[in-house]
């Protein structure tokens, strides 16, 4: 068997770090790669477990069926599909491997996912038998009397013994699953995907017959693949209340904020006016449900309040926590006449038209208006407009996301160093 030397560094190649390091990207997908074997035959993956906790629960091992190449092994694969490695020529190699095992099970957990991750799984097929047969005869197998180690090292410059031995592999014997095979192709540097795995035993394959490769090639088949997500699903508990109520003073409102139940669909707040008077009551049916406002010009200059909160675990059918108890009290500020401000501040004064109004509301003030706020009846900020500078003394609103019915405008300002507030109903036809 006369070989020359280019010939010989050309078999070698599958055996270093180069044979890794500069592959295509490949698409491991419900195809099977080696052997001849019939595409489909990988078979192809289901789960009736579509989402898993990262609580440290197990994904239950999914389902194979059409599986007829009948290789001996099969090991399951498990990627980030967020987590794309790639090699030291920015080739793409897929997505990270985060396990491999012979049962199909996975703690998402355990891998470091979290809620909101996802992982895929791949089914692969081979004979560990002839991955440690190639093992064993680049390990301790010779041609021309020179051990098989030794030719890599004087063509390619790499002591290949070395780096197997490093890891465990001194004999074929040492590689007893995909795991092992996955560690000795990151000692040579290449990044850990299903690819890259592939990659390695195509680069075998090409020398079959070739010196220290004995009878190869190595045959191989990968199923389809499944995305499954991580999804920690909470538990609303209807009996517990809300916690956490305050207030906070603005300066044309009251911010009412609690915690609600985890997994709540709504909120619903009952104020009562201290000492008597009117018990309303509110509904918050828009994420995160932590928190209300009540307008000053609804609730009444001068009055003071307290109020209980309730959340929702389900509306339909019902499914509601007790109210926690009257336990926060605020007032409203006393506010000022128009007719007691000085003639200046009375420039500043709203005025706004049509009323009723359809698709717009053209609102005419004074210099210094800061903003313009819109509340429905029942004291849920609507919108806001921001007013710029020297912006002018005419505004325009588009009302278009509000539905017919009775609305508050807000309008805050500034004048002689103070801010103000005034408040003009208006309707929506």
């Amino acid at each position: 068997m006369n070989m020359t030397l280019p010939q010989l560094s050309g078999t070698l190649r599958p055996f270093v770090a180069a044979g890794f390091l500069l592959a295509a990207s490949l698409n491991a997908s419900a195809q099977v790669q080696n052997c001849s074997l019939p595409a489909g035959s990988g078979g192809t993956l289901s789960t009736s477990q579509p989402s898993i906790c990262a609580d440290g629960s197990l994904w239950a091992p999914p389902s194979l069926t059409g599986y007829t190449a009948g290789l001996s092994r099969t090991e399951y694969l498990f990627q980030d599909p967020s987590d794309i490695v790639y090699n030291d020529d920015s080739t793409v190699f897929g997505p990270r491997i985060l396990a491999i095992n012979l049962t199909g099970a996975f703690n998402p957990q355990a891998a470091g996912l979290a809620d909101g991750d996802q992982f895929v799984v791949t089914a692969f097929h081979y004979d560990i038998a002839d991955l440690q047969a190639f093992a064993q005869s680049l390990l301790n197998g010779s041609f021309l009397f020179t051990p098989c180690c030794t030719f890599a090292e004087l063509v390619q410059g790499i002591d290949v013994c070395s780096v197997y031995n490093s890891i465990g592999i001194f004999n074929g014997s040492d590689i007893t699953n995909l795991n092992v095979w996955l560690s000795s192709i990151q000692a040579f540097g290449g990044p850990p995907s299903i690819n890259n795995i592939i990659f390695s035993f195509n680069e075998i394959n090409a020398q079959a017959g070739q010196p220290c490769t004995d009878a190869l090639p190595i045959c191989y088949a990968t199923s389809s693949s499944i995305t499954v997500d991580v999804e920690c699903a909470t538990t609303c508990n209807s009996a517990v209340a809300p916690t956490g109520q305050s207030h906070t003073t603005l300066s044309n409102r009251i911010r009412l904020d609690w915690t609600p139940n985890a997994g709540a669909v709504g909120c619903q707040v009952n104020g009562k006016r201290i000492p008597s008077g009117p018990q309303p009551s509110v509904n918050v049916l828009t994420a995160p449900y932590n928190s209300t406002n009540v307008p000053f010009a609804v609730a009444g200059a001068g009055t003071t309040w307290t109020w209980r909160v309730r959340c929702a675990c389900s509306i339909t059918p019902l499914d509601v926590s007790p109210y926690t108890a009257y336990g926060d009290t605020f007032s409203i500020p006393v506010a000022r006449e128009t007719q007691d401000l000085p003639a200046a501040e009375q420039l500043n004064m709203l005025s706004l038209y049509p009323n009723p109004a359809t698709n717009q509301l053209t609102v005419e003030t004074g210099m210094g208006l800061n903003s313009l706020e819109i509340f429905d009846a029942v004291g849920r900020l609507r919108q806001v407009m921001q007013i710029q500078e020297w912006s002018g003394a005419q505004q325009t609103i588009q009302l278009n996301n509000l539905e017919p019915g009775f609305y508050l405008l807000v309008g805050r300002y500034s004048s002689f160093g103070a801010e103000h507030t005034e408040t003009l109903p208006f309707s929506v036809q």
